[in-house]
C-alpha cells in the first residue's frame, strides 16, 4: 500500500511540473513508473538494466505488450530528460 501511495503521490508531483523543466517533468514520472513496477514485483528496479528489468516484469506475469509499454515509457522520459531536442524527433 505503502509504494502504490508513493507512486501515486510522485504522479501527482508530476503533475505539477508539467508547467516547469522539461527534465523533472520527466524523472518525476520516469521515478513513478518505477515506484509502481517496484510495488507489482516486490524487488528495487532502480539500478536494473532494461533487459533485467523486462526479465522481472515477465517474471512477475506482464504481457509482452505491457512490458514494451513499460519500456518506451521509460525510455521517452530518458530521452526527454538527456536529449530534450530528440524527444519529439520522428523515428528515422
Amino acid at each position: 500500500r505503502r509504494r502504490a501511495r508513493i507512486a501515486r503521490e510522485r504522479l501527482a508531483r508530476a503533475r505539477g511540473l508539467l508547467d516547469g523543466p522539461a527534465d523533472a517533468f520527466h524523472g518525476e514520472v520516469e521515478r513513478a513508473v518505477l515506484s509502481s513496477i517496484e510495488f507489482k514485483v516486490g524487488v528495487a528496479v532502480g539500478g536494473l538494466s532494461r533487459a533485467d528489468l523486462l526479465s522481472r516484469l515477465g517474471t512477475a506475469g506482464y504481457s509482452e505488450t505491457h512490458r514494451a509499454q513499460v519500456l518506451r515509457v521509460l525510455e521517452a522520459c530518458e530521452a526527454a530528460r538527456y536529449a530534450p531536442g530528440l524527444a519529439g524527433a520522428p523515428d528515422a
